[in-house]
């Protein structure tokens, strides 16, 4: 009775405390709504209300995405990769229940005959680790460190793919709006070699000049072909990052967006490149967003729990305390404690806790190297986008306007038979290539956006936007891309 009484009193406080653990691991369990609450203030474009694709006619089944916040929200759905991601804080979840718990007691029973006796000595002993019980509050803090890093890294891994949507998604569009410009480029380059065939067949131009105008539009041809075929691919990686069917029907806009539709206007990136103390509060608010700096801070937060944790072990892998009973041949029952511990002579922890600093000051010195890296890196990105949007914006601006006028020129030229077919046909084709050229910059403008809103974890745009807050908001987007029903009236000569 005495021994039941003890050994109660020995397992009992064990219980309360995985009870108490059981209780504490409760919040655990919506690990997906605080993923998905966290990457929606990551991104406030996936909090909107316009993230589902757009409705689909009963007769339509092709699913219709407008902008790369509903491309995200449809991987956040779909992608296997994302899943696997979310999937596995599961893992970290049962890691850390796991590493909250007591060991459980031990518990042994012998029993001994004398020889050439009938009766029986019978020993039971109960043993529990005390060590692992007195560190209990502080292995939960350790456990819980390991556990926010764990979400860090989940975080960080969600992040990177939701960016890879981002840009596969502009190059999706790229892709098709070049598709569309070489196959107008390859029509005018077509035209002109029938022209060239009757001019021949009439005896108004050689031969040589004939097959010169068939090679152009044969290489005009080859390339529109090439286009197609990227946008072709370009489209299966945006389905395969969406996690989509390669056969499922997907429709995404023909054209890019014109920079007016983008918040970093050029006299913002202008003032945050030339203002010191702009350029610092968004480079201070890119790295406390930023998950791979949020890793390395939690890493070190966990190493500093370990730390404090193997003090406090003292260098002993375990110190157990038991209950033991024996009962003798004769009847007589004896009871009493035992202890088990290791002596501290060889190793008493030192180089363990040695190895623990030394990845403290390593991941100290990966924090500051992260940090040196977001600054290069966010300026070389500011510079890179304020040049593409004064490109893109000549282009727009002045370039393809001068080549239409150009071309009306010509035409009236052409009307009042003071120049050829070939020289209409050839400005028609210099506007187009101007255009095409308008249609490359906007898509590196575009994938420089999205790489800039990816390596400052969505904080660009809204903090740019305030620094040309004064400015009149843009106009409509301009679309100085021609389309291919677009026609001059001209009259034709004999």
């Amino acid at each position: 009775m005495p021994f039941k009484a003890l050994a109660l009193f020995l397992v009992l406080p064990a219980l309360v405390s995985c009870g108490t653990t059981g209780t504490n691991l409760l919040s655990q369990d919506s690990q997906f709504d605080d993923m998905r609450q966290t990457l929606q203030q990551w991104s406030p474009a996936l909090n909107s209300n316009n993230l589902e694709p757009a409705a689909q006619p009963p007769d339509d089944a092709s699913l219709r995405l407008h902008n790369p916040a509903q491309a995200q929200a449809l991987a956040l759905r779909q992608s296997p990769a994302i899943r696997s991601i979310l999937a596995s804080q599961g893992i970290a979840d049962a890691d850390y229940r796991q590493a909250t718990l007591i060991q459980n007691p031990g518990f042994s029973a012998s029993a001994l005959r004398a020889e050439g006796s009938d009766s029986w000595k019978t020993e039971f002993s109960l043993t529990l680790g005390i060590l692992d019980w007195l560190t209990l509050p502080m292995r939960r803090q350790l456990a819980g460190a390991e556990h926010a890093q764990a979400r860090s890294r989940a975080f960080q891994l969600l992040t990177d793919e939701l960016g890879e949507v981002r840009s596969v998604y502009f190059a999706a569009v790229a892709a098709r709006h070049i598709s569309q410009q070489h196959q107008q480029t390859a029509e005018a380059a077509r035209l002109n070699a029938e022209l060239a065939a009757r001019l021949s067949e009439a005896g108004n131009l050689s031969e040589l000049e004939r097959l010169h105008y068939e090679d152009v539009s044969a290489r005009q041809r080859q390339a529109w072909q090439q286009a197609q075929a990227e946008a072709d691919a370009s489209m299966a990686a945006l389905k395969r990052g969406l996690g989509l069917d390669i056969a499922a029907p997907l429709e995404i806009p023909d054209q890019l967006p014109d920079i007016a539709d983008s918040a970093l206007s050029a006299g913002a990136l202008r003032t945050l490149l030339q203002d010191s103390e702009q350029f610092a509060m968004l480079l201070t608010r890119t790295t406390s967003q930023r998950p791979d700096v949020r890793f390395l801070r939690d890493n070190r937060s966990a190493l500093e729990r370990q730390l404090q944790l193997q003090r406090k072990q003292l260098g002993m892998s375990d110190i157990g305390v038991g209950l033991i009973t024996e009962r003798e041949p004769d009847g007589s029952r004896a009871s009493g404690f035992e202890l088990d511990l290791s002596l501290l002579v060889f190793d008493r922890g030192q180089h363990q806790r040695a190895s623990t600093r030394a990845h403290q000051a390593q991941l100290s010195a990966d924090e500051a190297a992260l940090e040196l890296a977001i600054t290069y890196q966010l300026q070389t990105s500011l510079n890179n986008l304020l040049s593409l949007t004064e490109q893109a914006t000549q282009l727009r601006d002045e370039d393809i306007p001068r080549q239409q006028r150009m071309l009306a020129l010509t035409l009236q030229e052409y009307n009042f038979m003071l120049t050829g077919p070939f020289e209409l046909i050839e400005a028609k084709q210099q506007e187009l290539d101007t255009v095409l050229r308008y249609i490359n910059t906007l898509e590196s403008y575009w994938l420089e956006h999205a790489w800039l809103m990816q390596y400052t974890a969505n904080t660009a745009d809204i903090f740019i936007a305030s620094l040309d807050s004064s400015a009149p908001p843009p106009g409509p987007a301009m679309n100085p891309t021609p389309r291919a029903a677009d026609t001059h009236q001209e009259h034709h000569h004999d």
